[in-house]
């Protein structure tokens, strides 16, 4: 077992190495809201969508200026749906990681 800091309603797990945004109590009682608002019902609709919602999601990503937990901000998703918005994200995420760093001369050239 990974331990995490020792902060009341924290769960700490493995693949995360540790404490992260979603394991704490507050992001946990924002997706139970969410998921009983939308009555665990897919909001997304994608292609494959399984209409039954098993997690919350932000409809905008916190890495992209959301609100971390306002439940406005919060939307229920099926696990493909899910998965599939997350994909994209991260694609976005790595496309403006990738235009922020600066581009190194090419070494013939200097």
């Amino acid at each position: 077992m990974v331990r995490g800091p020792s902060r009341p309603g924290v769960v700490a797990v493995a693949w995360a190495r540790g404490w992260s945004r979603t394991s704490s109590a507050e992001h946990r009682r924002w997706a139970a809201a969410v998921l009983r608002r939308d009555r665990f019902v897919c909001q997304l609709r994608l292609d494959g969508c399984q209409r039954r919602a098993s997690a919350a999601d932000h409809v905008t990503a916190v890495a992209e200026g959301g609100e971390p937990l306002d439940v406005a901000n919060g939307q229920a998703v099926c696990a493909s749906c899910h998965g599939r918005k997350t994909r994209e994200e991260a694609a976005r995420g790595r496309a403006r990681r990738s235009r922020l760093r600066p581009v190194p001369p090419h070494p013939g050239a200097v």
